[in-house]
């Protein structure tokens, strides 16, 4: 599912009550409806390796609670971070995803020959190689920590032939299945094996403890970083503090039970909801009328989109309606 993120119209299979089409008619009938809820780790990935590399500079921007793309952009440019956090312009979008992107590539290993290409791929344009390559420098004459890091995971994957999670748990590397290289494997396994695992703790709390997360418990599917959930929309208000709770002070809890640390880093999670997988809106705990109106109006605006690009005449009927 995660690789169908870019098409709404192949997203929109995914539904999560059978009447959900009743809202057009009346929107009280959100009433006796199923939303999806769908709770997401908010940049797991960064927030591990800031704990796993010990990196005092990326552990603190953390704990400061500012936006992390805009702290490491700022250091990085010295562009402010109130600018990088709410871009005003064209220039400031390019640099903010031009980091957030960079900093992403680092995580899975990539050196400055080949991050280019990468950003390109993923929309970043009008940056020369150059200019990445004197950011990826940069990146780590700050963030030293990660470097020696990174450095400790290619050596340990080249001398013993595997890499740990910071939980323990082996990971090979290299060897014929694999098509990446042996290298990136070693700096990029224990990052997101880590985050991963860290899903799949709140998902076996949810299974420890079925009447504290009885709200919770018609969990439809895991994709990536995040925990998708069918519940009642009257259920909302309820369930968004109960998953977020779950995933930011339950996990690392069990974290520091289990295993004896405690995150350096908070976790942090933001969620989403929806009757159809390709229209969700961001979801903070609203009324349910309000967030029905909400995805009304999102799921217009996504179906005009889906409707312009395979079926401009509606020809094939692409637009909702009961059957």
């Amino acid at each position: 599912m995660q690789n169908l993120h870019k098409d709404p119209l192949l997203m929109n299979l995914l539904v999560s009550d059978p009447f959900w089409f009743k809202l057009f008619q009346d929107i009280m009938a959100y009433r006796s409806l199923k939303a999806i809820y769908g709770a997401d780790y908010s940049q797991i990935e960064v927030r591990v390796l800031a704990h796993m590399s010990q990196d005092k500079l990326l552990i603190s921007q953390f704990q400061s609670g500012l936006d992390i793309h805009a702290s490491v952009g700022h250091e990085l440019t010295g562009w402010s971070v109130k600018r990088l956090s709410k871009p005003q312009n064209h220039e400031d979008e390019t640099l903010r995803k031009l980091i957030k992107n960079m900093h992403f590539g680092i995580i899975f290993g990539l050196g400055e020959d080949s991050l280019p290409d990468y950003l390109r791929a993923k929309g970043v344009k009008n940056v020369s190689d150059e200019r990445v390559k004197e950011l990826h420098r940069g990146y780590f004459k700050k963030y030293r920590g990660v470097r020696d890091f990174q450095q400790a995971m290619q050596e340990r994957g080249e001398r013993l032939g595997y890499v740990e999670t910071m939980f323990g748990f082996r990971r090979e590397v290299g060897g014929a299945d694999r098509d990446t290289y042996w290298g990136n494997q070693s700096i990029n396994s224990p990052i997101q094996g880590s985050a991963h695992q860290l899903v799949l703790m709140a998902m076996a709390m949810l299974h420890k403890r079925p009447i504290t997360y009885a709200l919770l418990q018609e969990m439809t599917m895991e994709v990536h970083d995040a925990l998708y959930f069918f519940t009642p929309v009257k259920d909302l208000p309820e369930v968004h503090p109960l998953c977020m709770s779950l995933m930011t002070e339950e996990v690392p809890r069990q974290v520091k039970r289990l295993f004896g640390f405690e995150l350096t880093v908070p976790l942090k999670a933001e969620a989403k909801a929806g009757f159809r997988l390709g229209s969700m809106v961001d979801y903070d705990g609203e009324a349910p009328k309000e967030f029905v109106e909400r995805w009304l109006e999102k799921n217009t605006k996504v179906e005009a989109g889906v409707l312009a690009k395979y079926d401009p005449k509606n020809k094939y009927g692409l637009l909702s309606r009961p059957v």
